[in-house]
């Protein structure tokens, strides 16, 4: 007897004796036999179904993609609700060859802004117990070129005014470079920049936007003739490396930034501001992380020119860019002979110095909010001499004591020559008699005959210096 039928046995004997107990036992038995007949059923239909109809993950059909200004984003259809995750792969000719990028359960995903042409993304599902679809399906991404630039020129005196236009592009430009004669001059985030050429000539300036993916676009040529002031002279040129004094300004990229909190660590900017993360900075107004800034700050650098200058222009230039908000830049002039006893600051970009060897120069920016910034860079110091010429013509009476004072007609801050012709139908010399002091407003002539006699005369003058 095998154990089902002791069971069995055992079950019936309680039948006369215990009534209720063997109802509730043959109840029970029944119901194991018939579960134990479904399973049997069940199984039957599992072991009969063909090993190559298992479940298989469905494909993914549909899958696009479009630009926001900094980046792409890829978009695709859940094909099935027992799909959970995507996998997303790039390059290659095949699902085999490419490479891995992401692994998601969102229908969407965001990525850096890509090269100009075509990339090929991959995508497939799976499923909660792991499978995957058999197919993958791929999208081509395709950037266009960045498009042609059109810039201008505007030449005043030795500074050329260069401005040109944006170009059609998917991705914001993160500058452009400026070349001139296939030299590189600078880099500029804004569509206008100052060049300084310190002589005369033809030149032409080649602009090439770049974009904040690397994409360079075409270069964009454009032609400026600078005639030069015929006595324009540049005696020195020193370009900064901005490793001057800083306050609430810090180089980044070579540039200078104007102005941020330099003390605060990445705690103190959530705390003291009450946020908790960046979307709380984002929604406060502030969606660069260097905000607030702060209102002011400033920039200071001693230029050692290695020897003393006498009644020179001391002419400054900058680039600067605005990246949000408004900043004023307020420039500042000192200069001494021995690096320790300074004029006082003089406001401006430029200052005439009768003698010195050191420049200081002083930058104070003021932000009209705590949402300004400011990028300052391509600081030079330019000593030069640009001579005015003057002129003029008058009487000169021989009876005037110590010559007829004549008066120039500029405002000299150094006069380097003067020249004077007496128009006499006799042999003659006119003679000047002029004190080289700075600011100078006029000189004496006297006319003499060839006996050295003074005479009346009429006289034209000429006087060049520095105005």
């Amino acid at each position: 007897m095998n154990e089902t039928d002791r069971v069995r046995a055992i079950i019936t004997g309680l039948q006369n004796q215990y009534p209720k107990i063997y109802e509730a036992f043959s109840a029970l038995t029944k119901a194991v036999d018939k579960l134990d007949e479904n399973i049997d059923t069940i199984k039957s239909e599992v072991e009969s179904i063909p090993e190559t109809g298992l479940a298989i993950a469905p494909n993914v059909l549909f899958f696009t993609y479009t630009f926001t200004r900094r980046n792409v984003i890829l978009s695709w259809v859940q094909p099935d609700t027992s799909i959970f995750f995507y996998e997303i792969r790039v390059g290659g000719f095949s699902w085999e060859t490419a490479s891995h990028v992401l692994t998601s359960a969102t229908l969407s995903a965001v990525f850096d802004p890509l090269p100009v042409g075509t990339t090929r993304y991959w995508i497939k599902g799976i499923d909660f117990d792991g499978n995957v679809s058999v197919d993958a399906l791929f999208l081509d991404v395709t950037v266009p070129a960045i498009g042609t630039i059109i810039a201008m020129s505007t030449v005043i005196d030795n500074n050329v005014l260069l401005q040109w236009t944006e170009p059609t592009t998917t991705f914001d430009i993160d500058y452009y470079t400026i070349t001139r004669d296939s030299t590189l001059i600078g880099k500029q985030k804004g569509t206008f920049a100052i060049v300084f050429e310190s002589i005369s000539g033809v030149f032409i300036y080649k602009l090439q936007p770049v974009d904040i993916a690397g994409n360079i676009g075409p270069e964009s040529a454009v032609l400026a003739e600078v005639r030069q002031p015929p006595d324009f002279e540049l005696m020195a040129q020193i370009i900064d490396d901005l490793s001057g004094t800083k306050v609430n300004t810090v180089i980044y990229e070579s540039r200078l930034l104007c102005s941020i909190n330099l003390t605060e660590t990445w705690e103190d900017h959530f705390v003291n501001n009450s946020w908790t993360d960046i979307e709380d900075q984002i929604t406060a107004g502030y969606p660069i992380y260097l905000q607030p800034t702060e209102i002011t700050g400033s920039y200071e650098q001693i230029f050692d020119f290695g020897g003393i200058f006498d009644n020179i222009l001391i002419n400054i230039a900058w680039n600067q860019n605005q990246i949000t908000g408004t900043t004023s830049v307020a420039p500042e002039i000192a200069t001494s002979t021995d690096n320790v006893t300074y004029t006082s600051f003089v406001a401006g970009r430029s200052l005439f110095a009768t003698s010195f060897r050191y420049v200081k120069v002083k930058f104070t920016f003021t932000g009209v909010s705590d949402t300004s910034l400011l990028e300052f860079y391509n600081l030079i110091i330019n000593l030069n001499i640009k001579i005015e010429t003057d002129s003029g013509h008058g009487f000169a009476d021989k009876d005037d004591v110590g010559g007829t004072t004549f008066t120039f007609n500029k405002a000299f801050k150094d006069v380097n020559s003067i020249t004077v012709t007496a128009d006499l139908n006799v042999s003659g010399t006119a003679v000047y008699d002029f004190v080289d002091i700075p600011n100078p407003t006029d000189f004496e002539v006297l006319v003499f005959d060839s006996a050295g006699a003074r005479i009346d005369a009429d006289i034209s003058w000429k006087a060049r210096g520095i105005t």
